[in-house]
């Protein structure tokens, strides 16, 4: 079962990957000091995001190509929120740069492991094959809506739609059936949600309650992947 402990390792696994790569992203942004305005810079961080995923990547699939070094369940949940990030950065990125290969060759990244994880597969080892974008968006769904509640964002009209854009990327994934645990939850939510102003604020018991329901349907979709 992918409990609570599970998922902090999941986390701690992500965190050292981001931190092993920390300092080749900060010198990208040194290289990189030519932004004037606040455009600029976003622009700039961004590519040092990208370049950092693509490292973090990396990193990823190599100590799980080694026997033994990563629990496939956990394995599964980083590197489907790392497709995430990718997917959202590149949105942010494509414009300036089009060829992802060509900005590996500027920066000296040699991540062939990460380039076909990210841009070939778009999936994790093992993941189902026909909905690996869908995972990725679910994945990504489920985080962000967790994380807000941990920030005690209870504001309805903050909270609403991310529910609502979970509910419908579990809806995507064909090993999701309609009765799925998270979807019935999420439905209950709704009407709870919808039954409140925009202005209402969730109370301190309901965002516990809506965190734990998500912790578990979180552990369900795990679950459901295998």
């Amino acid at each position: 079962m992918y409990d609570s402990n599970e998922r902090q390792r999941s986390e701690y696994v992500e965190s050292k990957m981001v931190e092993n790569t920390a300092f080749d992203a900060k010198i990208l942004q040194k290289r990189m000091k030519l932004h004037s305005n606040k455009q600029e810079r976003e622009h700039f961080d961004n590519l040092a995001n990208l370049y950092s995923i693509l490292k973090t990547t990396e990193a990823l699939e190599s100590t799980y190509s080694t026997p033994g070094a990563l629990d496939p369940s956990e394995y599964r949940i980083v590197c489907a929120k790392f497709i995430a990030d990718y997917e959202s950065t590149r949105k942010l990125t494509r414009k300036e740069e089009p060829d992802i290969k060509k900005f590996m060759a500027t920066y000296n990244l040699n991540v062939p492991l990460a380039y076909e994880r990210l841009e070939t597969a778009k999936a994790p080892h093992g993941a189902p094959s026909d909905s690996p974008k869908a995972i990725a968006e679910a994945v990504q769904h489920f985080i962000t809506l967790m994380d807000a509640l941990k920030l005690q964002i209870g504001a309805v009209d903050e909270i609403q739609p991310l529910v609502v854009e979970l509910m419908e990327s579990l809806k995507k994934l064909p090993f999701i059936a309609p009765d799925f645990e998270a979807i019935t939850k999420l439905k209950n939510w709704l009407l709870v949600l919808g039954k409140m102003k925009a202005i209402d604020e969730l109370s301190e018991e309901q965002i516990r309650q809506m965190s734990f329901d998500l912790d578990s349907s979180y552990t369900a979709f795990h679950k459901a992947m295998q």
